[in-house]
């Protein structure tokens, strides 16, 4: 079983650039190689997805992981089928590190 959460790109750029900014890293891939690449990725992923027939997956977006946590912990506990704790699961969720927002 694979949890697989999407977050739109452009948000992911951001954060990223953000992040090698505060380690003092440099950013040596343009903006649209690194989307290139990601889409590419995400095609992969989706591909395999559809293909691999030993896998189950749930797919949640970030903006609504930050959005409803307790919701998206439910359908997650749901999904693994496990005597898992949604609200303590929510509870994790900080929505104030969601500052990249597309």
């Amino acid at each position: 079983k694979v949890i697989f959460m999407r977050r739109e790109l452009s948000e992911v750029l951001t954060s990223q650039k953000k992040m090698l900014e505060r380690r003092g890293e440099p950013d040596e891939t343009t903006d649209e190689r690194m989307l290139e690449i990601w889409a590419d990725h995400l095609w992969r992923v989706d591909y395999l997805f559809r293909h691999a027939d030993h896998l189950e997956h749930l797919e949640l977006l970030y903006k609504e992981v930050v959005e409803n946590p307790l919701k998206q912990a439910r359908r997650m506990a749901d999904f693994l089928g496990r005597n898992l704790d949604p609200n303590a699961m929510a509870a994790a969720v900080d929505g104030q590190l969601y500052r990249n927002r597309g």
